[in-house]
Order: C-alpha cells, then structure tokens, then sequence
C-alpha cells in the first residue's frame, strides 16, 4: 500500500470537530527535544515541531504535531510513554496513512446525524484504533508504548465510566465500553448489572441475547 502522503500534498488537521487551542509548551526540554526528533524522523519533514495542545493531531501544512495535554500531569515516565505514542499515531499514522478529504466528507455527515458528538466521537476512537495497528506493524518496537498508553487510559476510563453511568450519559459511558472492548481493558469488569439496566435504554435490544 502506497502512504497517502506519497500522493500529492494536502492539508489535514485533526479528526475532532471545533478549532483546537494550542496550549503554553511545557513540556521538559529533553522530552520536547525526544518529540521533535522522533517527529522529523517519522515525517520526513525536518522542520516539524511538537507542542501541547487539548487534542492531540497534525497539521501537515503547519508543520506541527501536536501531543495532549492529557498526559502532563503523569509522572515523567508515563508522560513520556502517552506523548510519544501520540507522535507516533500522528507522526506514523495521520501523517501517511490518514485521507483528509475522506475525513473532511465524514465530519459533515456528522452534522447530520442524529447523535452527531457520538458519530464524531466513534469515528476519532476507530480511527485511532486502525492507525494503532498500522504504527504496531511498521513499527513493532512501538507496542511497548502503546500497551503503556492503554493502561493509562483504562485506569482513568474506569473512573469516567462509573460517573457516565451514575450520571445517566449513557453515550458517552457507550463510548469507553467500545473502548474497553477494542484493547480489552475490562472496563466493565465487576459492573455487568448496573451497564446492562441503562444501556437497554440507550440502545434498543441491547443485550437482548
């Protein structure tokens, strides 16, 4: 398969809806140097730059990858792995891999769509899932981070879910759940009856079997 990128030029930012607001950069120096080479070797562009943003993504046109926020306040070693695995999937992955026009088409359709936060929001997390697989077998040395990436996230997701769940926001709860279920972080572990009652709310026939 060709890189997308090998085709001609485009302009792609990110898969979520809304203009994104880069924050101050404060990442440690070593780290942020860490990031920009490891972003300007992936990208080929020797001018790229890293910095703090709310969501993570890339500019091509900008020359900027953006890692989340998300991670600053982790200890050094987990930052390092979540920030890395976001130039990864961005570096690897949207910068190669990623059809801006095809994501352009799908964001409008969102806007039509009954649940449109939901449909962007599925689309951003399968979207990050395929570009995980592509990093993992071109890169098979980037599981490590990876697998430290989704025990981050599982951890913390497990604290989000049982607040969804007590706060009735059944779709967003549905989004951690599909989550759960793609890297088999057991999110619902321990709380099949309280997920089951709601969900056949949400979702007609759910758990009908």
């Amino acid at each position: 398969m060709q890189p997308l990128s090998m085709r001609p030029k485009r302009c792609f930012k990110t898969m979520f809806v809304g203009k994104l607001s880069l924050l101050d950069d404060k990442i440690d120096s070593m780290l942020h140097m860490q990031l920009v080479d490891l972003a300007r070797m992936l990208t080929r562009n020797k001018k790229m730059e890293v910095e703090a943003a709310f969501h993570a993504h890339y500019e091509e046109a900008a020359g900027l990858i953006a890692v989340s926020q998300f991670w600053w306040d982790y200890s050094l070693l987990d930052k390092t792995a979540g920030m890395k695995s976001d130039v990864y999937l961005r570096g690897i992955g949207s910068a190669w891999y990623t059809d801006a026009a095809a994501v352009n088409a799908y964001l409008l359709f969102c806007q039509t769509a009954v649940l449109p936060k939901l449909a962007n929001s599925l689309f951003a997390l399968c979207e990050e899932r395929r570009l995980e697989r592509i990093c993992r077998k071109r890169r098979p040395g980037t599981s490590r981070v990876f697998a430290h990436r989704h025990r981050l996230y599982t951890a913390f997701f497990k604290h989000k879910l049982r607040a969804h769940l007590t706060k009735n926001e059944f779709a967003d709860a549905a989004l951690l759940l599909i989550y759960g279920w793609f890297v088999g972080g057991g999110l619902e572990r321990g709380r099949k009856e309280n997920i089951h009652i709601p969900f056949r709310r949400f979702i007609p026939n759910a758990g009908a079997n």
